[in-house]
């Protein structure tokens, strides 16, 4: 099977709660270069400014965005220096990106085609990616059970990621860099700060939880 290596899932939250869920995923699983589809350039431009708002670093793309600014933007997500695209899938024509951690579909696709072309933007290059569907509403679970049979997708229902699982992962992967670190490094350049704490009175336990706080 030559098909690209995408988990795909599906989470069912109010309309309301939309931006709030996408962006606790986007933290549950600490996601580096994602790209956001939404259905209309409205609702790209609106989510795009909400989440800047909220500090996310994004822009976004869509019809109304002039093409040098256009430019720009590709450029710094290519680069690696922008972590959050937002586009339509008209404006998406020509983003050519190897290693996008995942895609979010923040507005159910208005046909199966489209869904088949926005989560091949990650999985590329022998890499294996993650495309997550935001449903809300029974209506948009169906619909999204039609592109799922329609595409011969495996479509996974998830929970939505609450504070303290969020917390939880993001420990995690703080402690899985640091014994990377630890393991790589042959020097570990605050030894002799922690050394002199220690001999403060401090002990390791209260320099290391500070120091990752």
């Amino acid at each position: 099977d030559d098909r690209p290596d995408i988990d795909q899932f599906c989470l069912t939250v109010s309309p309301l709660a939309k931006a709030e869920t996408t962006l606790r995923l986007m933290k549950h699983e600490g996601f580096e270069r994602v790209i956001i589809f939404c259905n209309t350039k409205h609702m790209c431009q609106r989510l795009s400014d909400e989440f800047q708002r909220a500090g996310v670093d994004c822009d976004c793309l869509h019809g109304d965005i002039r093409q040098n600014q256009r430019e720009r933007t590709m450029q710094k997500f290519r680069q690696g220096k922008l972590p959050v695209l937002i586009a339509t899938d008209v404006a998406s024509r020509g983003i050519d990106v190897d290693d996008v951690d995942c895609v979010i579909n923040y507005d159910i696709p208005t046909n199966n085609e489209y869904y088949v072309h926005r989560i091949g933007r990650t999985g590329r290059a022998g890499k294996s990616g993650a495309a997550y569907t935001i449903c809300s509403g029974r209506r948009q679970v169906y619909l999204m059970q039609d592109i799922a049979k329609a595409t011969k997708s495996e479509v996974i229902k998830l929970e939505i990621p609450t504070a303290a699982s969020i917390l939880k992962k993001q420990r995690l992967l703080k402690q899985e860099e640091l014994i990377s670190k630890m393991e790589l490094s042959e020097e570990l350049p605050y030894l002799d700060v922690v050394e002199e704490l220690m001999a403060q009175g401090y002990s390791a336990e209260q320099i290391a939880a500070a120091a990752l706080g």
